[in-house]
């Protein structure tokens, strides 16, 4: 099986099932997702859209989203 994750800013982020990645750029990524069947079919494409905030007062510079108490949060995917 394989998988294939990709950013409309920064290209291809991982060929995992499950991955984090901590180095998507600032702004709205476009992230397409497929994966190969062990017969090599490709599933149809899923989109879905990831939204990568700088914001003051994090020390974190590679977090994108952060939790009711204002703490960082690194974004985390998995095939379903």
């Amino acid at each position: 099986v394989k998988y294939e994750w990709v950013s409309s800013l920064d290209g291809l982020i991982s060929n995992q099932k499950q991955f984090t990645n901590y180095n998507l750029s600032v702004g709205t990524h476009m992230i397409t997702l497929r994966a190969q069947d062990n017969e090599g079919q490709w599933s149809d494409y899923t989109q879905f859209f990831v939204v990568v905030n700088h914001r003051q007062g994090c020390m974190n510079p590679d977090a994108n989203n952060y939790d009711s108490k204002n703490q960082c949060i690194i974004r985390s995917c998995k095939w379903p």
